[in-house]
């Protein structure tokens, strides 16, 4: 019997089928961590970045401000905003919804040297 192994290469994306599957599978891996700790901190605000099935239409964006979102910033099929924690889940359930990342802060491991 002969084996044989293909290796696949570049971006993988959320199929639609995903899409409309469970909720946990639209939380990234830290996110859905957060909502299973021990101490949730529902009134934690967070920045997310949201990926959508397609470019939001402005009834999209009103019903995900009525969920909690606090809208930033819209390029394409992706947005960015801030919403508490407690409330991820809600606006994870939203149809529109394809993936929900929680925002990683970006420090910078040595202070950089004086004029640098």
């Amino acid at each position: 019997m002969r084996r044989r192994t293909v290796l696949l290469s570049g971006s993988v994306s959320i199929s639609r089928r995903a899409a409309t599957g469970a909720m946990p599978t639209k939380l990234d891996p830290v996110l859905a961590a957060m909502l299973e700790g021990p101490a949730l901190e529902a009134d934690r605000e967070l920045t997310v970045m949201i990926g959508l099935a397609a470019a939001p239409t402005e009834r999209t964006l009103a019903e995900l401000r009525a969920l909690g979102l606090s809208v930033r910033s819209v390029v394409g099929d992706v947005l960015t905003g801030s919403a508490r924690l407690g409330r991820i889940v809600e606006i994870s359930a939203h149809p529109a919804i394809v993936r929900i990342e929680a925002a990683t802060p970006l420090h910078p491991e040595d202070t950089p040297p004086p004029g640098g």
